[in-house]
């Protein structure tokens, strides 16, 4: 799993950590800052009553070993049918590159050329 490293709040941007290992999986998130740290707090809690996400944009990736999930602000897994997906403001294209080929890392690569809130500098996790 890869992820950029932008967080934009208004006209300031700053680097900060996107995905992480939580119980074996690995997840990250994208959207309002706020939304991703409630949604990481409770998927480490072994979910429970979901938060309330605010957020409109939140969106979040869990590779798991039992697949790929995708969550909204709602909170429910989607399991997604390919080897591969991505979420946030570069999601659309780091899909096409990796449809086309390229790994996580090079895909946000790629996109951080075109897609203004999303940056070059990348992490990447295995599990």
């Amino acid at each position: 799993m890869a992820a950029d490293r932008k967080t934009v709040d208004g006209d300031l941007y700053f680097p900060t950590t996107k995905i992480f290992k939580i119980n074996g999986d690995l997840v990250g998130a994208a959207g309002n800052a706020g939304d991703c740290e409630k949604f990481l707090a409770w998927y480490d809690k072994q979910r429970g009553k979901p938060p309330t996400l605010e957020e409109c944009t939140f969106a979040a990736i869990a590779l798991t070993k039992k697949g790929i999930f995708s969550y909204d602000s709602d909170c429910v897994a989607i399991k997604v049918d390919r080897d591969y997906a991505a979420c946030g403001s570069g999601g659309l294209g780091a899909l096409v590159a990796m449809e086309n080929g390229a790994d996580p890392k090079t895909a946000i690569e790629k996109v951080s050329a075109f897609e203004n809130n999303t940056s070059f500098e990348t992490d990447v996790l295995e599990i």
